[in-house]
């Protein structure tokens, strides 16, 4: 199921290839998703963020918008290129957030950005993108890679990351999703050093001010 998923990402981002600039889209203003707080088992949203203590780690998840975005990945790696920014189809749209997790755990746990999953009401399963996604739309399209994208990586979550007592991680989740979805939640899943998945999930709904749009 996640191959087939991974492949939908590189499909959609060979649109991103194709793209010579960062025109704005002409479907008009993109919907708006927001934290769904009275979702049954939501966990605290406090100061922008979902914030999740357990016994294992420490977790905030932070919404994000596309200039937001930017600007993270300015700050994070002084390149003033977002590789999320052109639009992909008419019908989907790119999310974001910044996931910070710091390990309380006594031994090693293990974050697999790839298994950081957006779910829909429908079960559907969405991975985030990362910089292997979009280097391997620009080489379906024959073209190579612009330089300046590997410099974006470091503001990602990319690939595994092994958190030893006291380490923490953050970085970008993005994901591709349809505007004419209403609910999904954002799961965030660490393993422990004894095979036991451990996480939290996000809820969110479109916002009142899109519904009333629509």
């Amino acid at each position: 199921m996640l191959r087939a998923v991974s492949a939908g990402c590189r499909r959609t981002l060979l649109a991103l290839a194709a793209v010579a600039s960062l025109a704005a889209s002409r479907s008009g203003v993109p919907p708006a998703w927001e934290p769904d707080r009275d979702a049954p088992g939501a966990p605290r949203f406090a100061a922008g963020s979902w914030e999740v203590e357990h016994p294992a780690f420490r977790a905030r998840l932070r919404p994000v918008s596309s200039a937001e975005r930017l600007d993270y990945i300015r700050r994070r790696t002084g390149v003033e290129v977002d590789p999320f920014a052109a639009r992909p189809a008419a019908e989907a749209v790119f999310v974001s957030w910044v996931l910070e997790v710091e390990s309380r755990s006594s031994a090693v746990l293990s974050l697999e950005p790839g298994a950081c999953l957006l779910v829909g009401p429908d079960r559907e399963l969405r991975t985030p993108l990362d910089l292997a996604s979009i280097e391997a739309a620009y080489g379906a399209a024959d073209q190579p890679l612009p330089p300046v994208y590997g410099r974006v990586r470091p503001a990602l979550l990319d690939g595994s990351v092994l958190l030893r007592p006291g380490d923490r991680a953050e970085g970008l989740l993005v994901y591709r999703v349809p505007r004419s979805l209403k609910r999904f939640q954002v799961e965030v899943s660490l393993t422990t050093a004894a095979g036991e998945r451990v996480g939290f999930s996000a809820p969110h709904r479109l916002a009142r001010r899109s519904r009333r749009g629509r």
